[in-house]
């Protein structure tokens, strides 16, 4: 295996490792609304896919002239999800 294919299959198994533990009395702790934000998403990648989708959502709306509101959505979207996942990350929990 060349030096390149290693390091994908080390990103992969790393990306696997970030993991939340719901069980865990660190995670019971947090704030019932971030809990309640967070609920279905175990993965970072995921809340990276869920970021870069409305993100792609949004410039496609901007880039067909859509309302202003609709362009706004996602983007704020993408925004609140940027900012919880820089939450979660400084306390730790993936």
């Amino acid at each position: 295996m060349p030096a390149s294919d290693n390091a994908i299959e080390i990103t992969r198994r790393m990306e696997d490792i970030f993991v939340i533990n719901k069980e865990s009395t660190y995670w019971q702790a947090e704030p019932r609304f971030i809990r309640i934000l967070l609920l279905g998403v175990c993965r970072r990648s995921h809340m990276l896919a869920i970021e870069l989708i409305m993100l792609a959502v949004g410039g496609v709306l901007l880039f067909l002239g859509a309302e202003a509101v609709s362009v706004a959505l996602p983007l704020v979207g993408a925004y609140i999800n940027a900012k919880l996942m820089a939450y979660i990350d400084r306390q730790g929990h993936w």
